[in-house]
């Protein structure tokens, strides 16, 4: 069987003054994070806005267990990168 998980997080970035400064917080964050795991991203929600950003990271793997675990790591990434906070965020199994 195949496990599909995704994790939803709300961020702020409180030292971004543009769009600009958004997308290189971002990518460099992404960029991170996939060199070490194999997930993929995807922006969502209002992407115009300066300070904050909605990810959603997606893994795939025969146990539950892993993909868990994976997104599990990418949160804790995320959480413990300086120029990031955590609003809120969620995962999803299917």
């Amino acid at each position: 069987m195949t496990y599909l998980g995704l994790l939803e997080v709300a961020i702020r970035i409180p030292g971004s003054d543009s769009l600009k400064a958004k997308r290189h917080v971002l990518r460099s964050l992404k960029d991170r994070i996939r060199s070490g795991l194999n997930v993929s991203f995807a922006e969502i929600g209002e992407m115009s806005t300066w300070q904050r950003a909605d990810l959603a990271a997606s893994a795939v793997a025969a146990s539950r267990h892993k993909v868990e675990e994976v997104l599990h790591r990418v949160l804790r990434i995320i959480q413990n990168n300086p120029d990031v906070e955590v609003l809120e965020s969620h995962i999803e199994m299917f």
